[in-house]
């Protein structure tokens, strides 16, 4: 069970101190671990995160095409949660470059 939660938040890493109780055993004094939270929702990584004028996305492949598909609540630094079809073709390679519209090919 949790026993305190630090208010301080270091957002650069995405870090915070929690204490814990453990049910079973204690852990020896002094020992120290991390806690790692998964989501089940799919996240686009940081590299792949661009800036068209005001606003964060990615680039999607549609029709041979590269199409900017806009990140809502996206921030700088940080990987997203999106919501698109399993089946989308994100541009990793040479996404830095590309306009709205540029044409692109799919490699294998």
């Amino acid at each position: 069970s949790v026993v305190n939660v630090s208010p301080v938040v270091d957002a650069r890493r995405r870090v915070q101190s929690v204490r814990l109780a453990f049910s079973g055993n204690p852990a020896p004094a002094g020992l120290s671990g991390y806690l790692v939270w998964r989501s089940g929702q799919p996240v686009v990584g940081t590299q792949h995160i661009l800036r068209r004028g005001e606003q964060l996305g990615l680039f999607l492949v549609d029709n041979g095409r590269a199409r900017f598909h806009a990140l809502e609540g996206a921030q700088e630094g940080r990987a997203t949660a999106v919501d698109l079809p399993g089946s989308t073709l994100i541009i990793t390679n040479g996404a830095l470059r590309l306009q709205d519209g540029d044409a692109v090919t799919v490699a294998p």
